[in-house]
């Protein structure tokens, strides 16, 4: 858990470059009540059914679900559109979040350079300064996966959609 006085510097953890290897991308699947497609979701499930397909080529592949009537269309969409198998896994997780971008707000991942040992920073997570209420879910979202993982989690205390880094 997070220390108020450690960091994850005085830890020993450092942020990869975002061309160093990684062993998994996170992906929010997108929600037809979401506000990022209006009008154009439709189209979405498809392509990002696609997109895991691709990733998991390359890389695990884990995908947050806002409840089980989103797993089941989920679940449908990679049957049709990303039939396996893939090299590695894609994985449904019930972490449930408002909308897809969790570049913004899921974890940023940091590693100790000796140990290889991971840690989650939790950034707070707004939803672009307040313009997309409700937020909760997704800024629990770091959260969740630190516990799945059972990976040290860090909470500076400061808005930050991690894309933005």
């Amino acid at each position: 858990m997070s220390s108020t006085r450690a960091t994850p510097a005085s830890a020993g953890y450092r942020m990869p470059a975002e061309w160093a290897p990684h062993a998994a991308t996170w992906l929010t699947w997108p929600r037809p009540e979401g506000i990022s497609f209006p009008g154009r979701f439709e189209a979405v499930p498809p392509i990002w059914a696609r997109l895991a397909a691709l990733l998991a080529e390359d890389e695990a592949v884990h995908i947050n679900v806002f409840s089980p009537a989103h797993r089941i269309g989920i679940e449908a969409a990679l049957r049709e559109f990303s039939p396996g198998p893939h090299r590695h896994p894609i994985t449904l997780h019930a972490f449930p979040a408002y909308e897809p971008w969790c570049r913004d707000h899921g974890p940023n991942f940091v590693k100790k350079r000796e140990t290889g040992e991971l840690a989650v920073i939790d950034w707070d997570y707004n939803a672009w300064g307040g313009k997309y209420p409700p937020c909760d879910l997704d800024d629990a979202v770091p959260q969740h996966i630190a516990a799945l993982l059972s990976l040290p989690l860090y909470q500076p205390g400061i808005v930050m959609e991690g894309g933005s880094l």
